[in-house]
């Protein structure tokens, strides 16, 4: 109980001291969508992948958000492995810094931290169906436009060899409100 009323005191103080200045509403949220890349020995095709993230602009320059992100399987014309992954699903929190205050064009870096859930499915006689959560994190660089948004990102997660899946994402999207009010 200490600690959560420690942790809330710590927030209220953040917040006094990264006070939001009145260029960019402080409210955003990310829609995007675009494709995984496998890296490494995987089970893990080349699928599309689906996100939405709330962030709340703590300054004009940094922003803490949740992704919740989902790739789920597109092959469709089977599989000759005995193994391979239906599903991915993660819940990451993230952190951005955005390098520029311009509104025309903003680069940024970004870090997350979350967990990953993944879907196997064995192809074998019986068919089995395994899920798994694990840690994970997350690496991004991209490019703001007014309200649209390129990202590319690295997941890495922390499954055993076989189970491994580790991808690039490639992003484009929108976003909805925290956007340049003007003066």
């Amino acid at each position: 109980m200490k600690q959560l009323l420690f942790l809330c005191l710590c927030f209220c103080a953040l917040t006094q001291i990264f006070a939001q200045n009145k260029t960019y509403q402080p409210f955003k949220l990310d829609l995007a969508t675009g494709f995984v890349l496998p890296t490494g020995n995987t089970f893990l095709d080349s699928r599309l992948v689906f996100a939405v993230e709330p962030k709340y602009n703590v300054t004009e320059q940094f922003s803490l958000g949740l992704r919740i992100e989902v790739a789920p399987s597109t092959n469709f014309a089977g599989t000759s492995d005995s193994l391979y992954i239906k599903n991915i699903f993660s819940y990451v929190f993230t952190g951005e810094y955005l390098f520029s205050n311009t509104k025309n064009l903003r680069p940024f870096l970004g870090v997350g931290a979350g967990v990953f859930n993944q879907t196997l499915s064995d192809t074998g006689y019986p068919g089995t169906t395994t899920k798994t959560s694990k840690p994970g994190i997350v690496t991004r660089a991209g490019l703001e436009r007014k309200h649209f948004r390129f990202a590319v990102e690295y997941n890495l997660t922390f499954f055993e060899q076989e189970k491994k899946m580790n991808y690039i994402g490639l992003k484009f999207g929108g976003f909805l409100w925290g956007n340049y009010k003007g003066k």
